[in-house]
């Protein structure tokens, strides 16, 4: 289930009106399920637990409401009479700061959005026309079944025959205030999406069904409608519903508007903060790749360094090696014009190997100087 908080969704209550004793609070939540006390007493989720917790009331578990749902036995917690603390508490919604509150009561400001739904279809928006359309269809042509739903590229309804009326008109007030809230509705195939900041949130309306056993042994039942709608916003583990009860869908229409917009915009915010992660990581990328081709040169620049000073070191023996024979020869008076042709040679290679100097030599004209060996 969606984790954000439900509350009600027409108008504020007196909140004194709100008092009840730890006696009727207990009662209370174990006579419905919490989603439509919440809505009823305007308070969030968190804090009737919060509530419950600090007047010791035990709460239904998890599975509790799916087994009086089905008729299913079902463990009922007593009461704690060990307590010694207060005995009475107004259900009333005191933390403004919730998101769900404030966007409440922001929409309850707007004059131009009107929730309140009509008892006749009146000037509807050309999706519900065209689902109206559709809906008669299929209760024409397939006469004998107990649910009907809209054709594909249609508004997600599927109701029964009675509750065509509602459904639509149900829509239609929904759909009207989505577009004044400045949003959009597109349909996708067979779905349906409210589109809030360019994030698309599915609804759909359906119709509760009941099954009826087959008296045929073989038989496999049948489903029929039960008169009672709910509503269906967002999809997968974070779907939430909102149903026919005390309140029926007409006076949850505040609620639900609310829900999309605050997921609409929490969706936003998470693909901002996405973005921003995204646009982070790769400046922390670039600056890495930066770091990293620097490394690379530098390495480079030190290894020709390296090379260079080792040249120039070779270099100079090599040119301590044709001064000594020089010397060698003129002390001994052996200079001979072949000998003074090799220091000419040897001088001159010198001077091409010399990383000082590097002076041109055509027979090595394309030798690395480094390594000794042909490019």
């Amino acid at each position: 289930m969606e984790s954000l908080s439900f509350i009600n969704t027409t108008s504020f209550k007196d909140m004194e009106s709100n008092m009840l004793s730890r006696q009727e609070l207990y009662e209370l939540v174990w006579s419905e399920p919490i989603s439509g006390i919440i809505s009823r007493y305007q308070i969030t989720e968190n804090l009737i637990h919060k509530i419950c917790r600090e007047m010791s009331v035990p709460m239904p578990g998890t599975g509790y409401w799916t087994k009086i749902r089905y008729g299913k036995t079902a463990e009922k917690d007593e009461l704690p009479s060990a307590y010694t603390g207060k005995n009475q508490v107004r259900l009333s919604a005191e933390d403004d700061t919730d998101p769900l509150i404030a966007k409440l009561k922001e929409i309850k400001a707007d004059k131009r959005v009107n929730l309140l739904v009509s008892h006749h279809l009146t000037n509807p928006d050309p999706l519900v026309l065209a689902a109206k359309e559709s809906l008669n269809r299929q209760e024409k042509n397939f006469r004998y079944q107990d649910l009907v739903e809209c054709e594909q590229g249609k508004l997600d309804i599927r109701v029964g025959k009675g509750n065509i009326g509602r459904a639509l008109k149900i829509f239609d007030t929904l759909i009207k205030a989505v577009k004044l809230r400045g949003h959009k509705i597109e349909i996708r195939y067979e779905k349906t999406y409210i589109v809030v900041m360019g994030h698309n949130i599915e609804v759909k309306l359906r119709e509760k069904t009941k099954r009826i056993p087959s008296k045929d042994a073989w038989g496999s039942g049948k489903y029929i409608p039960t008169g009672k709608l709910y509503c269906k916003v967002g999809h997968g583990y974070r779907e939430i519903d909102f149903k026919d009860g005390k309140q029926p869908i007409e006076e949850q229409l505040s609620l639900i508007l609310a829900n999309f917009e605050i997921i609409g915009e929490r969706e936003h915010q998470q693909a901002m903060e996405r973005e921003r992660k995204e646009e982070l990581e790769k400046e922390l990328k670039l600056v890495r790749l930066h770091l990293e081709n620097r490394k690379r040169t530098e390495l480079a620049r030190f290894r020709e360094l390296l090379v260079k000073a080792k040249r120039m070191n070779q270099t100079l023996v090599i040119r301590n090696f044709i001064d000594s024979v020089e010397k060698n020869a003129a002390g001994k008076n052996r200079m001979t014009p072949e000998l003074q042709q090799w220091i000419d040679w040897a001088n001159h290679k010198a001077d091409w190997y010399d990383p000082m100097i590097e002076e041109k030599d055509e027979l090595l004209d394309g030798v690395d100087r480094s390594t000794l060996s042909f490019e």
